[in-house]
């Protein structure tokens, strides 16, 4: 090989080398990403009908202008690969019927959007607020605060629902409502004494509670038509011996009973073996759908 066929190799070679190293250079600079970081989100009651604040918000479902970025069990730190102002979109999370697997953005609480500068190499903290959505429909609250419980036995029951002020029994308020299970009341089976008329078709419908219980019960629907009151069994909620926040997803149960006028919710518990007496502690009923778009 010549010299000058070397020298044109050589020069080919460190251009090529230069050209790479500043590309590779340039593609890292582009790759820095900015950093959020959400530690939770706050919730406020902004009905003004006496619901509770209470919830059980674990996730944030992120969106960057309109695009999801992911969901993140709070608190979280997380990278992005944007920079400037951008719209971001955060919607609370939860965990479906209680169980850790089901997770999902929960559509009656309003979504937090605000345009947010976003600097590389640079942690960004938001600071995430939630309530009712406006397009929310309280069909039923029940905190026992006022009259006797909208429960009623239905027979067949040893025992019914009562209101309680004893300590450690009450969530928040003055009472909360109270089965108690024994050898000899070791049933027990009631319902809403109203009937709603709930959306089918996929509207989403939920039951939301606060509970604190040492024994397995079961939430339901009696579903009822002109003709006919079927018995409905959707999710049983086991011991918690602390005050819990659970989402029931009563969504599919009620669009499948497409002839039904009407429904009551059921609540059922037979007494646990083991359980020498029985505390099953309600409070924060609150029966909720979402008007129809």
């Amino acid at each position: 090989m010549s010299y000058f066929r070397q020298v044109i190799n050589l020069t080919i070679f460190i251009l090529f080398s230069i050209y790479f190293l500043i590309s590779c250079k340039k593609e890292s600079e582009e790759l820095i990403p900015a950093y959020i970081h959400i530690d939770s989100i706050s919730f406020s009651n902004n009905t003004g009908i006496g619901l509770t604040a209470s919830h059980s918000i674990t996730d944030a479902w992120v969106y960057i202008d309109n695009n999801l970025v992911g969901a993140f069990e709070l608190p979280v730190t997380f990278p992005v690969l944007y920079e400037n102002v951008h719209s971001v979109k955060i919607r609370p999370g939860i965990e479906l019927n209680g169980i850790a697997s089901t997770r999902s953005y929960y559509m009656i609480y309003k979504e937090f959007v605000k345009d947010i500068n976003l600097t590389k190499d640079s942690i960004t903290n938001i600071e995430v607020s939630s309530s009712y959505s406006n397009d929310d429909v309280f069909v039923w609250v029940e905190n026992f605060e006022v009259g006797l419980p909208a429960i009623e036995e239905i027979s067949g029951s040893d025992t019914n629902i009562v209101k309680t002020s004893l300590p450690g029994q009450v969530f928040e308020g003055s009472f909360s409502g109270a089965i108690y299970l024994t050898d000899d009341k070791n049933y027990f089976k009631a319902a809403s004494v109203d009937a709603f008329e709930l959306p089918k078709y996929g509207n989403f419908v939920f039951l939301e509670l606060n509970y604190k219980t040492n024994n397995k019960f079961l939430i339901g629907l009696y579903a009822q038509s002109s003709s006919n009151i079927v018995e409905k069994h959707v999710l049983y909620i086991n011991p918690k011996d602390t005050w819990n926040k659970i989402y029931v997803n009563l969504t599919s149960v009620v669009s499948q009973e497409i002839d039904a006028n009407d429904f009551k919710i059921l609540f059922m518990a037979t007494k646990d073996e083991g359980v020498d007496q029985a505390e099953i502690l309600l409070d924060n009923i609150q029966l909720i759908y979402v008007k129809e778009s």
